[in-house]
């Protein structure tokens, strides 16, 4: 699914993002900040010890850290974003035209 959607580009609904895992909750629209405090103040009564551990243990089992994760995903962005392909991809979007793309 997620190549897919960065292969595709189309746009999901939420309750598809919900049923694939890439969102938590599906709350209605407006409660989103009431939700976010929600799980904050659920996991602030948790121990901070003991949180800090399982937040370590689960990147430990993962592999990189997000961060990690991150920075190499940015370089291969900004990579993808300097070539010709690119450059076409945005002139064709906001000229509301399908792009003529010459690296295949």
């Amino acid at each position: 699914m997620a190549m897919e959607l960065l292969l595709l580009g189309r746009p999901i609904p939420a309750r598809r993002a919900y049923d694939i895992g890439f969102v938590n909750d599906l709350v209605p629209p407006g409660g989103q900040l009431e939700a976010g405090k929600a799980m904050a103040r659920a996991l602030a009564a948790n121990s901070a010890d003991v949180v800090g551990n399982l937040k370590h243990l689960t990147l430990d089992v993962l592999g990189e850290t997000p961060s990690q994760q991150h920075y190499a995903v940015r370089r291969r962005e900004e990579a993808m974003m300097q070539g010709p392909d690119a450059e076409e991809g945005l002139r064709a979007f906001r000229e509301k035209r399908r792009p003529d793309f010459t690296r295949r």
